[in-house]
């Protein structure tokens, strides 16, 4: 329960009970969540977040993993989410984006320099991909690696992150013609800066997803000529691509994950994906299977994962154990970490919630596309 201990936990508790005692606040929340995607997310979300506890306790996961996780990743950002809608008319959603605006221009120079100070430069691809990034990363600040232990977590939560904000961030430069030239000065330094910090991070998966960002923006570019603002972005984004494979020993490191060649981060991501179902997939773990067939858990009592782990899942924080790692040692798919968390309902639970975000995301691109249209 140490997420209630957190100052923005603490916080977002206080405002959220501060939130639901005012009736107009509460009824402008219900009116909100009366129909429609908003409503949907909520229910998966709430429902994923009981049959995932219910999984849990069923598969005997340690109770002090699987509730901090659960109460820091699911309930408090519903409870924010819930603090924002309450709001009148759209300030609560104007001050997210305020706050979201402010916040990730605090914060880049803050990553950069932390990067920096842990690492220094890096000087060739050895050691950006593997000596920084897999032997360096891990040693936590008694080794002086201030990266991420003091901010967003790994160095994947952090490359993700900032993918995001560069999407959103992109966007903006459709509307070149309403920013100052201070404005846009601004937004090109801090767009050319993340894309350093995705480079230091060097995650396959943000590159990939920044790839596509930018081939999305040269297309609708090419497309309107009401959005050819978006060339600035993906020329930027092409730029990192470029830097990315510009090595000879880079561009063999990623022609080895296309192939998916043994060894490969491909060819592993592959084996764990492949094999879901086993919970021993490394050799090196002993686990003690009694002629039951159940496995012990990390908390020491046995779980039947053989016959129910199609429902119930390994319970959230044994998966990663049973593979000789960590307690956070996940699949590296978000869904298929929902299906050995949770079973086939909560990976359901899961793509339902996600679906309701990506039909939303349509409706409005479509409204916006309109709109577009309209002022040409």
């Amino acid at each position: 329960f140490s997420p209630f201990l957190y100052p923005e936990g603490a916080l977002t508790l206080c405002l959220f009970v501060w939130m639901i005692a005012s009736h107009d606040a509460r009824e402008r929340l219900w009116a909100r969540l009366e129909g429609g995607c908003l409503r949907l997310a909520f229910v998966c979300a709430s429902v994923f977040v009981a049959w995932t506890a219910v999984c849990a306790v069923r598969q005997a996961a340690p109770s002090g993993f699987w509730i901090e996780r659960l109460l820091a990743g699911w309930v408090f950002p519903m409870l924010v989410a819930a603090v924002v809608l309450g709001r009148p008319g759209m300030a609560g959603v104007d001050a997210a984006w305020k706050g979201a605006k402010y916040g990730l221009v605090a914060l880049l120079p803050v990553e950069i320099g932390l990067y920096v100070a842990s690492f220094g430069i890096p000087r060739s691809f050895t050691e950006l991909a593997f000596e920084n990034r897999s032997l360096k990363m891990g040693g936590g600040l008694k080794s002086g690696i201030y990266f991420g232990e003091l901010t967003l977590g790994g160095v994947n939560d952090i490359a993700v992150f900032f993918l995001v904000a560069i999407a959103a961030a992109s966007a903006l430069f459709v509307f070149r013609h309403r920013l100052s030239r201070g404005a846009y000065t601004a937004l090109l330094v801090w767009t050319g800066l993340a894309l350093v910090l995705e480079f230091f991070c060097y995650s396959r998966g943000a590159i990939i997803g920044l790839i596509l960002i930018g081939l999305v923006s040269a297309f609708f570019g090419l497309r309107r000529p009401a959005l050819r603002g978006l060339f600035v972005p993906a020329a930027m984004i092409l730029t990192l691509a470029l830097c990315s494979v510009s090595s000879p020993l880079a561009r063999k490191y990623w022609l080895d994950q296309v192939r998916v060649r043994e060894g490969s981060t491909a060819w592993i991501r592959w084996k764990l994906w492949s094999s879901w179902k086993k919970a021993d997939l490394n050799p090196r773990v002993l686990i003690n299977r009694p002629p039951s067939g159940n496995v012990m858990s990390p908390s020491g009592t046995t779980t039947r994962a053989e016959g129910s782990r199609e429902w119930f899942g390994f319970g959230l924080g044994n998966y990663g154990v049973l593979q000789g790692m960590t307690l956070e040692f996940p699949t590296h798919n978000m869904f298929l970490d929902a299906l050995v968390t949770a079973g086939i309902p909560g990976m359901l639970l899961f793509t339902g919630f996600w679906g309701t975000f990506l039909v939303a995301a349509i409706t409005s691109a479509r409204r916006a596309d309109a709109w577009i249209t309209c002022k040409q």
